[in-house]
């Protein structure tokens, strides 16, 4: 065979590959800017959701207060039952 012609088979196999590799690169690159545009997007979401939870968000002091005073209640309306009881029973 002529080396002119071994030149040119490669030269045009050699391009082939070179220009399908270009071509897979280049649709890596927008499937990669797609994945980076819908993290960031992703990103901003979370940070808004973050604010939204943090503001709803009962600190444990607040919510120990709330359960303290729920049981005060609680106590003062069994203590209430149980006297209203003991009076009944005592008028009987």
């Amino acid at each position: 065979m002529d080396t002119s012609v071994v030149t040119v088979v490669l030269g045009v196999v050699f391009g082939v590959v070179g220009y399908l590799l270009s071509r897979k690169d280049a649709q890596q690159e927008a499937f990669i800017k797609d994945l980076y545009e819908k993290h960031e997007q992703d990103v901003a979401k979370l940070s808004a959701l973050e604010l939204l939870v943090a503001k709803d968000h009962y600190e444990k002091r607040e919510i120990d207060n709330l359960f303290s005073m729920m049981r005060q209640t609680l106590n003062e309306g069994f203590e209430r039952i149980e006297k209203a009881l003991d009076e009944r029973a005592g008028t009987h």
